[in-house]
C-alpha cells in the first residue's frame, strides 16, 4: 500500500530529476558538432568564435586600446569619496513656545490640539511662519516648518507622570 506521503517524495524526486534526464536524452541524441552549433546560436553575435563567452580579437584590441587610452587621461575627483569634515558649533536658538495637548488620528485624516486650536496638516499656526507638515498619531507628535528659513521641529504630546 503506497501512502500519500509517498506518492508527494516520488513525485518531488521525478520533477526534479525530469529536467536533468532531458538535457542527457537531447545530449544522446544530437551529435557533438550540432549541440556545440546549437548553444553558439543562442548567443547573439556568436557566430564563428570557439566559445559562446570568448570576445573576439578585434574586441579584444578595442579594450585594450581602450584602457592604454584612459590611463594617459587625467580624471576628476572621484564622486565616492568625501572628506570628512569638522563637526560644526551647534548653535541653540530657541525655538515657538507651542503647546500640543493632544493628536486625534482618524480616517479622514490626523488632527492636532496646539495651544487651545485644532489644526491639521498644511496649516499655519497662529499668525506666526510656523505650519504643520505632519501629524502622526502612532508617536503623538507634530512636525512643523519654519516657513522663513525651512528650519523643522517636532513637537510631541507631553504625558503626565
Amino acid at each position: 500500500m503506497v501512502t500519500t506521503e509517498t506518492r508527494r517524495r516520488i513525485v518531488a524526486a521525478g520533477l526534479l530529476l525530469l529536467p536533468m534526464f532531458l538535457v542527457k536524452a537531447t545530449g544522446m541524441f544530437l551529435s557533438p558538432s550540432q549541440a556545440t552549433a546549437a548553444s553558439a546560436s543562442a548567443v547573439p553575435g556568436a557566430e564563428g568564435r570557439g566559445s559562446p563567452l570568448a570576445p573576439s580579437a578585434r574586441e579584444a584590441n578595442l579594450a585594450a586600446t581602450h584602457v592604454a587610452d584612459l590611463s594617459t587621461k587625467r580624471f576628476g575627483p572621484t564622486p565616492f569619496y568625501y572628506r570628512p569634515r569638522e563637526p560644526e558649533e551647534t548653535v541653540v536658538e530657541e525655538g515657538p513656545q507651542f503647546s500640543v495637548q493632544a493628536v486625534v488620528a482618524a480616517p479622514a485624516g490626523n488632527s492636532a490640539l496646539i495651544d487651545g486650536k485644532l489644526y491639521r496638516a498644511g496649516d499655519r499656526l497662529g499668525r506666526t511662519p510656523w505650519r504643520v507638515v505632519r501629524i502622526d498619531g502612532n508617536s503623538r507628535s507634530v512636525l512643523i516648518e519654519d516657513e522663513r528659513n525651512q528650519k523643522r521641529m517636532t513637537l510631541a504630546v507631553r504625558l503626565p507622570k
